[in-house]
């Protein structure tokens, strides 16, 4: 009779199974990162067209004195009493406030205003500058 000893291979299989479980919970880990800086850019891009869209009806309502809500990237708040200024300062603030170096510009072109508002992405995105574009036909 021939008795065949194998010692430690239930070991062996236990440390193999724990190598597998371990590379599946980091993928996991790194699947959960990058779905938190996704779900953050997304809201982002909500705050970013929520307040576009919330500019386009200041110059639906302030239609006549269209011209003035003209302003590019990097222009500081306008100051002044007038509504154009108390609408365009309080959008660049809310801007600033809201999104990570947030900014945004206006270009009018007759009845069809292009409304961009930029922002900074989650550094677990590359940081990446990312844009929203919104047209307003008045």
């Amino acid at each position: 009779m021939i008795v065949s000893r194998q010692t430690g291979v239930s070991l062996l299989e236990v440390l193999i199974s724990l190598l597998v479980l371990a590379i599946g919970i980091l993928g996991i880990v790194a699947l959960q990162t990058k779905s938190l800086a996704l779900v953050q850019e997304a809201y982002w891009r909500g705050q970013a067209v929520g307040l576009a869209y919330d500019l386009g009806d200041r110059l639906r309502a302030n239609s006549s004195q269209l011209s003035g809500y003209a302003t590019d990237m990097d222009d500081d708040a306008p100051q002044g009493s007038g509504l154009v200024n108390i609408d365009l300062a309080g959008w660049l603030n809310d801007l600033n406030a809201i999104l990570p170096n947030g900014d945004g510009s206006v270009a009018i072109d007759g009845d069809q205003v292009t409304i961009t508002v930029q922002w900074n992405a989650s550094p677990r995105l590359e940081g990446t500058l990312q844009s929203s574009v919104t047209k307003v036909n008045l």
